[in-house]
């Protein structure tokens, strides 16, 4: 299966091809109508001066297409950001921002839209050079503190986003101001030397922070920060680098094949980021739909495990009797129980399952259906944890175990029966007294062996039985500190007043608190049985 982090092969294959078919058509003289004309001609001969223009017009195009996918690729990186909350995606969005505004404010000063009083043949060569260093600047820049600084958090906080937003405009306004003050300055700087090795000087300048970017930045950047945008920006070097050693040293006209050679390279490295940004939100989206797809499984898995529990407590002359069971993720291992036994007794169980995901829902629900099974031919709860630990052990297979407790009451009489694995219960009786009932034997699902009954008690009026699952003492405060059993047994016991549900509710309040608000880190069960004075 695919990395969601690596790159497919078909995307470096793709960018080759594409980086080659410019110099192809270069070398196969495609380029050969481009030609460099005075821009002089009578009005009247329209078709002659439209002719002169195509180099203008080629530029033109070839620049605003690229500006266009510098500014999606822009826009797609500040949603990629907040989709992934990755900073460094945004920063570099960001430098692609502005290289594509000062491409696009070049162009509007080429084709006069805005004002500039420089002859063409001065004024592209040399803001063209200044849009390639801009751009491979830029780049370096943004790249720059996420490839040779410390690792930056994926977590941003808003003051941070807002000074890049600021700083994003504040760069936009400086390359509009750089842009219109070549068009008024005459004359500008030679940006064309024909007859020297390095004809466009200006161009190098670009071209070596391309090979410092492409040799140590964005290499080290894509380790750091692994997607198939950063694989993507380290790609489009490729192109931009190829584009720029074209335009250094061959492009000797304003227009000329090599000039436009290395627009066209141009395209292609802005439009290789964009790529990566699309097929990872691909990723995302087949990933969403993924999670969506589980999220319902699971909310159905739920509901089958809520219908598991009881919907009301058993009615016992002399007992009031409460439970509740919330589970931390979807769905849970926790769970609890009441049912009648061969002999009428009432056996008040709760049981936990490692884990608290699907397969732990499906061994509850299994040891749930084999304790109701074995319930049918005995009433002792050391026999029935007996016989249901030879069904859990064989069946889990030291993958899960089962901690259980049961214990046993009968309406007409006062004395309690239990037995536990791995599980411990509170008494506390009417005076504030507490007691606690230890487990018998280990968890379920280790090994096999007779199971034995705790020392049977009896509950007066007034007495409360409290039993949970570990999810109550190991929850945490703030500071990371156990709630621990004996802050449970002096809950219990101050709340013993109230009734079974009022005692749950109070017990439950007290443990929120406790945590200060944070979500519980695993299944909170319990079940408080109370004896009531009986008419």
């Amino acid at each position: 299966m695919e990395s969601p982090k690596s790159a497919p092969r078909w995307f470096f294959i793709a960018v080759m091809l594409v980086t080659a078919i410019p110099i192809g058509m270069s070398v196969a003289g495609q380029f050969g109508w481009v030609v460099a004309g005075p821009n002089t001609l009578p009005p009247s001969q329209i078709d002659a001066t439209v002719r002169s223009l195509q180099g203008l017009f080629v530029h033109t195009v070839l620049q605003w297409t690229g500006v266009c996918c510098a500014l999606l690729t822009a826009a797609c990186a500040m949603a990629h950001h907040a989709l992934r909350r990755n900073f460094a995606t945004s920063i570099v969005g960001a430098a692609l921002l502005f290289a594509g505004c000062m491409d696009a404010f070049q162009t509007l000063a080429a084709t006069r839209i805005i004002g500039s009083v420089v002859d063409d043949g001065q004024f592209v060569p040399f803001t063209w050079s200044l849009s390639r260093i801009f751009h491979a600047g830029v780049v370096a820049i943004g790249a720059a503190p996420f490839a040779l600084g410390r690792p930056v958090g994926r977590q941003i906080g808003s003051f941070k986003l807002g000074f890049l937003a600021a700083a994003t405009f504040v760069c936009i306004g400086a390359t509009y101001i750089l842009i219109r003050f070549c068009g008024q300055f005459s004359p500008l700087p030679v940006a064309i030397a024909p007859a020297a090795i390095i004809v466009r000087p200006w161009d190098s300048v670009a071209l070596i922070i391309y090979l410092i970017a492409g040799g140590i930045l964005l290499p080290r950047f894509y380790r750091r920060h692994p997607s198939v945008f950063a694989y993507g920006l380290m790609l489009s070097l490729v192109p931009h680098i190829l584009g720029e050693t074209y335009v250094t040293f061959a492009a000797r006209g304003e227009f000329d094949v090599a000039f436009v050679t290395g627009q066209g390279l141009k395209l292609v490295g802005y439009a290789v980021p964009l790529a990566g940004l699309l097929i990872d939100y691909g990723r995302v989206y087949r990933a969403e739909g993924e999670f969506v797809s589980t999220r319902e499984k699971l909310r159905v898995a739920r509901e089958l495990q809520v219908g598991l529990l009881p919907q009301h407590a058993p009615e016992i002359a002399g007992y009031d009797i409460a439970g509740i069971s919330a589970a931390t993720d979807a769905v849970g291992g926790d769970w609890f129980d009441y049912f009648r036994l061969a002999n009428g007794d009432w056996a008040i169980v709760i049981g936990d399952v490692s884990g608290h995901e699907l397969g732990s829902a499906l061994v509850m629900a299994q040891t749930r259906a084999s304790l109701r099974a074995t319930a049918v031919a005995t009433a002792d709860p050391g026999v029935l944890l007996t016989r249901v630990n030879e069904f859990v052990t064989h069946d889990v297979r030291d993958r899960r175990f089962v901690s259980l407790l049961i214990a046993t009451i009968h309406p007409d009489r006062r004395e309690v029966h239990y037995a536990a694995a791995g599980l411990t219960a509170i008494v506390v009786n009417s005076s504030g007294t507490v007691r606690e009932l230890h487990s018998t034997a280990p968890v379920l699902g280790v090994t096999v062996g007779a199971i034995p009954c705790g020392e049977s008690f009896v509950m007066e009026p007034g007495d409360c039985l409290f039993l949970a699952t570990d999810g109550w003492e190991e929850s945490r405060s703030p500071s990371g500190e156990l709630f621990g059993p004996r802050r449970l047994a002096e809950a219990a016991a101050n709340a013993s007043k109230q009734s079974a549900s009022g005692l749950l509710a109070q017990l439950r309040q007290q443990l929120d608190d406790y945590r200060g608000g944070a979500d519980a880190e695993d299944d909170l069960t319990a079940v408080v049985v109370k004896r009531i004075a009986t008419a």
